[in-house]
């Protein structure tokens, strides 16, 4: 196997690990991470505070995609068994992440252009993260006997 490919896909694997990793944090840490976390975490902070569960069950299903997601790469870079359907999950994982680190540049290119500065540093940092890990499952796609072969 082209070993570029290998190595992207476990890249790739070790980010959606992080990433569930770091969902499993917010929901041990509770309010005060969801509120740093911003976005939908003001309203699950306060849920949480309110005494919902649905904020912790919600991340909880977030961080079995992305362990899902990691398991599907490392099965691409063959250190686990094949998966189904492994080609087109792993392109899909892939264009997921990107479209996910690409949805706020108009934002970004506005912000630069009126204000000469990015003000949402971790948005943009978590954006440039997802392009990368999205580009690292479809770089792994590409010329990997392991996916192409048959089940």
């Amino acid at each position: 196997m082209k070993s570029n490919a290998r190595i992207a896909l476990v890249l790739a694997g070790i980010g959606s690990s992080l990433i569930a990793l770091l969902h499993i944090i917010i929901i041990v840490i509770g309010e005060s991470a969801y509120q740093y976390f911003q976005g939908v975490g003001d309203e699950f902070a306060q849920m949480l505070n309110n005494g919902s569960i649905l904020p912790t069950i919600i991340t909880a299903i977030i961080t079995l995609v992305f362990i899902i997601f990691a398991l599907y790469a490392f099965s691409g870079s063959g250190i686990i068994l094949r998966l189904p359907y492994l080609q087109i999950i792993l392109i899909a994982i892939g264009t997921i992440f990107i479209l996910r680190g690409i949805m706020n540049i108009p934002f970004y290119a506005y912000v630069i252009v009126k204000h000469f500065e990015i003000t949402e540093y971790k948005s943009f940092a978590f954006d440039l993260i997802s392009l990368l890990i999205g580009i690292l499952y479809i770089i792994g796609v590409r010329n990997n006997p392991i996916i192409f072969r048959k089940a």
